[in-house]
């Protein structure tokens, strides 16, 4: 069975999402890395693409790419992104990984964020929501670099201008947080700050 972690916020979740895989194949797992979004088609990485793909034959894809190179990113390609797999496809290719990572929440390369009403895209097979925030928030104004920043607004009660604080970007991990356990009310959840090389 595998362990499936979602990744939702902004300021570094595909950084994160692709660190931890690095350290989970060195712990000799076989990591399948994936989004109910859209991410970038990596060029560095196996991507194995399932349009038009039955769910059999992707799975042994995945299964093959695992075995030989103890990870990959499996997505449906639309040019230089890719979205998410059909809920079949998602179903049958877990299984062939130990670790799931999912790019869950959309943030237009910003370092902050609050969720709109209809985010994040937590996959419901999740074992655990990873909630991230940049670092290099701290400082920058809401209008410049936050995500919907009407959303941010409301959630801290400021203008546009204010300059935001570690606080602050722990107001808004709770803002997820809240929200996520309406939904998944046992869900395993872990803040992370990051801070980008």
């Amino acid at each position: 069975m595998s362990y499936i972690i979602s990744y939702v916020g902004a300021g570094g979740k595909t950084s994160s999402i692709y660190q931890d895989a690095a350290a989970y194949v060195n712990e000799g797992k076989k990591v399948m890395i994936t989004t109910t979004t859209h991410m970038y088609v990596p060029k560095d990485r196996v991507f194995i693409d399932g349009r038009e793909k039955s769910c059999e034959r992707l799975r042994e894809e995945v299964a093959v790419a695992l075995k030989k190179n103890g990870s990959c990113v499996c997505g449906t390609t639309l040019s230089e992104k890719f979205k998410t797999l059909s809920i079949e496809q998602l179903t049958a290719v877990c299984k062939e990984a130990d670790i799931v990572l999912i790019e869950a929440d959309g943030a237009a390369h910003k370092a902050a964020k609050a969720p709109e009403t209809w985010e994040p895209a937590v996959y419901e097979e999740s074992d655990k929501v990873v909630i991230v925030m940049g670092l290099h928030a701290v400082g920058g104004s809401v209008d410049e670099v936050c995500h919907r920043p009407e959303c941010v607004k409301k959630a801290l009660g400021c203008d546009g201008a204010h300059l935001l604080t570690r606080t602050d970007l722990d107001v808004l991990m709770e803002v997820y947080e809240k929200k996520i356990r309406r939904q998944f009310p046992g869900m395993e959840m872990e803040y992370r700050y990051y801070k980008k090389m």
